[in-house]
């Protein structure tokens, strides 16, 4: 994901190619690997790098497998109060 906030206009675009070519081709079991990464480009300074992480993250939601193999392992869980 650092890669994607190269200066070098050509490396970037190669990185983000790389990185959702990746994810489109990723085993719906396998995001838990991914999302730490994501969350780590969300969390840098470049612009860049927080936008595509963002959008790879919705290209992963985009996708039905993947968002039923993340319901149960990574996202958030909602307490028993918030159900009622």
């Amino acid at each position: 994901v650092a890669l994607v906030a190269d200066r070098d206009k050509r490396v970037a675009d190669a990185a983000v190619k790389a990185l959702r070519s990746l994810v489109r081709g990723l085993n719906p079991l396998s995001v838990e690997v991914v999302l730490p990464a994501l969350y780590e480009g969300m969390a840098m300074t470049s612009w860049r790098a927080k936008e595509v992480s963002l959008q790879t993250v919705a290209l992963l939601a985009a996708d039905d497998a993947t968002r039923a193999a993340v319901r149960g392992s990574v996202a958030p869980r909602r307490s028993r109060s918030a159900e009622r």
